[in-house]
Formats: C-alpha cells, sequence, structure tokens
C-alpha cells in the first residue's frame, strides 16, 4: 500500500490530539535526517543545505572516520564554507559522535579556529571541493 494513502488512512482513525502527534512523529526523521548523498565511501552532504553567503558556499556535511585497521572511531558533522575560487574550505560548526552515521552520544567541537585551510586537488578534500564548486555552477 502506498505510503501516503496509510498514512492518510490512520490520519482518519484518530482524534485531533492524536492526529496532531502522528503527524509530528511521521515528520521528525524527514526533518532531522535529510537528503545525504555520498562523496565517497565516508564522506556525504545535503544539498538541501547548500547556500550562497559572499560568493561562498556553506553546506551540512557528515563524515564516519576510521582508523588506519578500519575501526570506527565515530563520526563527525560538519557545516562547512568552501571558497571555490581560493581552492580553500573552513569548518563553521563541528559535532563529533561516538558512533558512525551520526549516532551515539554527540559532543561539540568547541576547539574550531575558523581558519581558512587550502585543499590539495588530490587530497579527499580537493575532490570533495571540485565536486561541491562544480555543482555551483
Amino acid at each position: 500500500m502506498n505510503l501516503l494513502l496509510s498514512k492518510i488512512l490512520i490520519w482518519g482513525l484518530f482524534n485531533t490530539d492524536m492526529k496532531k502527534l502522528l503527524l509530528l512523529l511521521l515528520l521528525i526523521p524527514n526533518l532531522v535526517m535529510g537528503e545525504w548523498t555520498s562523496l565517497s565511501s565516508n564522506f556525504f552532504y545535503d544539498a538541501s543545505t547548500m547556500e550562497l553567503v559572499n560568493n561562498k558556499i556553506r553546506l551540512m556535511t557528515y563524515a564516519n572516520v576510521n582508523d588506519r585497521a578500519g575501526a570506527s572511531l565515530g563520526s563527525a558533522s560538519m557545516f562547512i564554507e568552501f571558497n571555490c575560487k581560493e581552492k580553500a574550505y573552513r569548518n563553521l560548526n563541528r559535532t563529533f559522535y561516538s558512533m558512525s552515521d551520526l549516532q551515539g552520544e554527540p559532543r561539540i567541537d568547541k576547539s574550531l579556529n575558523y581558519q581558512w585551510e587550502y585543499a590539495k586537488k588530490t587530497s579527499l578534500m580537493g575532490q570533495i571541493l571540485d565536486t561541491i564548486c562544480s555543482a555551483k555552477n
């Protein structure tokens, strides 16, 4: 059965207060998760958060972090600003999570220095910067 049709049928079965609660419960996952697009096996971005501010692109991203042996060290969500002209980026906000895919206990990173970092073309951030900047055009 179509998901929308089932939501409508369920909607009709409950009183007004239950309808509001059900609607809230159905919308929360969609509001929180976003549409993540993979740029690599461990790096994702949400295109719906892309905004242009002073000729720079701001975008919500996240990365799963592994050690050299491949064991998970958790994940991090990052609000990154990309300067396409200068081929540079900086983190405006970063939160670490104890598990992959933004799961587990969050910890806000208060050590950000907001300095621009220049991405080497062959690095992962260089490839991500190229992809994001080409999407702008």
